[in-house]
């Protein structure tokens, strides 16, 4: 059986020949940006993705009915079922229901997952 060639047009191994295509094209990227660089391309490019993910974030929780962001708010304030059930005069079914609604409509299945992102938005303090 006949092995194929890990080798570029200029002969080159693949792996170098990749590694020196990868590196021309972050160069390219650096100037594009103005960038000093390529981790302050790579900086930016995390801060703009932040930005939009914070976006999105708000967007799906401004979405939420006022219920579910109380909910949201005293689950991220660490207060157990019972304690949030007492607080707002609802049975603790009531508050697993809302739990798992809001599990549902923010895909985020996890407590901790969901006192995270509740603190992106800005729903409790950090």
């Amino acid at each position: 059986m006949k092995r194929s060639s890990t080798k570029a047009s200029d002969g080159d191994d693949l792996p170098v020949w990749l590694s020196r295509k990868r590196h021309g094209q972050l160069e390219e990227l650096r100037i594009l940006c103005g960038k000093d660089s390529i981790a302050a391309v790579l900086d930016e490019a995390i801060e703009v993705y932040a930005q939009c993910r914070i976006a999105r974030d708000l967007k799906a929780f401004e979405s939420l009915a006022p219920r579910l962001q109380q909910v949201l708010c005293l689950i991220a304030d660490g207060q157990s079922t019972k304690e949030i059930a007492a607080r707002l005069e609802i049975s603790k079914k009531t508050v697993e229901f809302h739990r798992r609604r809001l599990g549902k409509q923010l895909g985020i299945q996890t407590v901790a997952r969901l006192a995270r992102f509740a603190a992106r938005v800005g729903a409790v303090p950090l």
